[in-house]
């Protein structure tokens, strides 16, 4: 016969904001754009799997646009934080390439993004200058679209002209493809330590992680060859959930939109998580907001970002309160929690 843990807190009505059930999906660092035909299934897709293989989430359209609506590509183009545009030499046969360029450029300016233009088997001038194929192909393209000519050009000269890395064709093309990751690596780790603090899973309150037969802890090697490893905490069997931390106001940046994300993993075999958690954020002003998250329908084996919400600090921002985050699931059963990792919560600035 298990001993269950005693259930130690009710939430009361009054801590209680309305939920509403939703699936988390995991904020888009890096977007994609490329042309599909030349490049989806190899260089790409090879991309793609080294991206996710050193923990970074990446976007790419799988359907060249096919069937969905330019805006739905602009909102991953605006949660995103560094765009790869992949310049080949049929990337000027697609509209749905330039259209996504000029949101590109558009956030860049804003300094919303960074960018990092790779020409891969065509010269930077070629595509600047809009020379040889990729050239002809492009006024080809503008005899139907008249009127988006000006704003491509402008796209296509303003991000060629940025720094950014070539192929030739000649030289290792996984070789080629770890350079940019790790060059992404190095971008991401500089937005983060620009805009966002870190809270470690050791710094959180997590409910019996202190007893080896609940949780254990893990170190993981960071993805910068320079960082310190970090340590997770791996759920061994739990019956109900209580994660919990906080950050003082006093502590971040004057009249700043933030928003608060858990960072964790569900790793198979996970079981017990067919009744969704809850996700609570909580303000010093007693504002409070709630949802509910279906783990069970979360990607498997990669860190995914549970958002808490998001909140803007004061002008003045001269209040002692705490901003509360915490993640839970007291509903006591006879069947425990298993397959979770929690990294930890990151409050970050947010773009409007």
């Amino acid at each position: 016969m298990r001993i269950k843990e005693p259930y130690k807190q009710k939430t009361s009505d009054s801590d209680m904001a309305a939920s509403s059930s939703s699936s988390a999906v995991p904020q888009h660092k890096v977007f994609i754009n490329f042309r599909g035909e030349e490049v989806r299934n190899n260089f790409v897709a090879h991309l793609d799997r080294m991206l996710k293989s050193a923990g970074i989430n990446a976007f790419i359209d799988r359907d060249d646009g096919v069937g969905k609506d330019i805006n739905d590509l602009f909102k991953r183009i605006e949660e995103s934080r560094v765009a790869l545009v992949v310049f080949s030499s049929r990337y000027t046969t697609s509209k749905w390439c330039l259209d996504e360029l000029v949101k590109i450029k558009e956030r860049v300016d804003q300094g919303g993004l960074v960018v990092i233009p790779i020409f891969y088997k065509v010269e930077p001038y070629t595509v600047k200058k809009l020379e040889g194929e990729f050239g002809e192909q492009f006024w080809k393209l503008v005899r139907n679209h008249s009127d988006k000519v000006q704003r491509w050009k402008e796209a296509l000269e303003s991000i060629s002209g940025k720094r950014g890395l070539t192929y030739d064709g000649r030289s290792n093309e996984l070789e080629f493809i770890d350079s940019i990751t790790k060059s992404v690596e190095e971008m991401l780790h500089g937005i983060r330590d620009e805009a966002s603090v870190v809270i470690c899973a050791r710094d959180l309150s997590i409910e019996w992680s202190h007893d080896e037969k609940r949780w254990k802890w893990l170190p993981v090697e960071e993805t910068r060859p320079n960082d310190a490893a970090i340590e997770v905490a791996k759920l061994i069997e739990v019956y109900w959930l209580d994660i919990r931390g906080k950050i003082r106001m006093k502590d971040l940046k004057r009249g700043t939109t933030y928003e608060v994300v858990f960072v964790v993993k569900i790793q198979d075999p996970a079981e017990g998580w067919h009744v969704p958690v809850n996700v609570k954020l909580a303000l010093p002003t007693g504002e409070i907001s709630e949802r509910e998250v279906n783990l069970r329908t979360q990607t498997r084996g990669q860190w995914l970002e549970i958002p808490a919400g998001a909140f803007v600090t004061s002008p003045d921002n001269d209040g002692d309160g705490y901003v509360e985050f915490s993640m839970y699931e007291h509903n006591t059963t006879d069947t425990p929690k298993k397959g979770l990792f929690v990294k930890g919560v990151a409050i970050r600035t947010k773009s409007h």
